[in-house]
């Protein structure tokens, strides 16, 4: 299994928005098609997303629970944090 490095983790830190967007789909490159949404998909997505928030109907995480999983998950793909 690879871990990642301070150093790396730092130099990951130091990309500009756009450098850490192509990291994470180089990263992501194996997961799967590229998305295919349109913009206005996506703003039908998002807007669905926050009427179940309000509306008491989505499941949410406390953020030490949600970064729990986003680590395992990573574990799982072979990436220690």
């Amino acid at each position: 299994m690879t871990t990642l490095t301070p150093e790396l983790i730092a130099t990951l830190r130091q990309l500009s928005p756009d450098d850490k967007d192509r990291a994470i789909d180089v990263l992501t490159e194996d997961d799967g098609p590229p998305e295919t949404r349109t913009p206005e998909e996506w703003a039908k997505e998002i807007a669905r997303r926050i009427e179940d928030v309000e509306a008491g109907r989505a499941v949410l995480l406390e953020r030490d629970e949600a970064d729990r999983q986003v680590r395992e998950a990573m574990r799982r793909h072979g990436v220690e944090l």
